[in-house]
């Protein structure tokens, strides 16, 4: 869930001791944190499309487009989440999901940095949105424009996450004793 993804080291508690005190680098650290979470974030996903593809059936390509959408839009909401998580830590209490001692200042940075979301995941729509205008222009349906858009896009995302991560990386080690 992004609630998680967005307080990476809020649940961490007497852990994020032994994470300062690692070799391993910060880079390596938020990009672990990242993978932990893709298995079950990629299952939810191709069961919700699967059953979207049953209930609703969309032309072949358009539905295996959704795949390397899915690594798309994962990559750019963990850009986010390690931002979130680097400026805005909350303390976690232990057994609950409910933030301890959250002030008003960090809630509002975590409130903000949510109303950009659907700006963040623009991106992965773009590949939709111009299949559908070049449909609506006359083009035939037998190029998968979307698909190969998407296919296109997600190398280029995915080398902006690592470039990202690189700084994030720098950014946590620089930051991590306020954390």
């Amino acid at each position: 869930s992004f609630r998680v993804l967005a307080n990476q080291f809020g649940f961490d508690r007497a852990g994020f001791r032994g994470f300062v005190l690692s070799p391993a680098s910060r880079r390596d650290e938020l990009l672990g944190k990242n993978l932990a979470w893709s298995p079950p974030l990629f299952l939810m996903g191709v069961t919700l499309a699967s059953v979207v593809q049953c209930l609703f059936p969309m032309r072949v390509d358009l539905f295996l487009a959704t795949l390397p959408q899915f690594a798309i839009m994962y990559l750019l909401v963990c850009a986010m989440g390690n931002f979130t998580s680097i400026y805005t830590p909350v303390p976690v209490a232990s057994g609950s999901m409910q933030p301890r001692n959250a002030d008003f200042l960090t809630g509002l940075l975590q409130l903000l940095l949510i109303c950009f979301f659907p700006l963040i995941l623009s991106p992965a729509l773009l590949p939709w949105g111009i299949e559908y205008l070049l449909r609506n222009a006359g083009l035939p349906g037998a190029i998968p424009v979307c698909l190969l858009l998407t296919l296109l896009e997600l190398p280029a995302i995915a080398w902006l996450y690592l470039r990202v991560l690189d700084f994030q990386g720098r950014l946590l080690q620089a930051r991590e004793q306020r954390i």
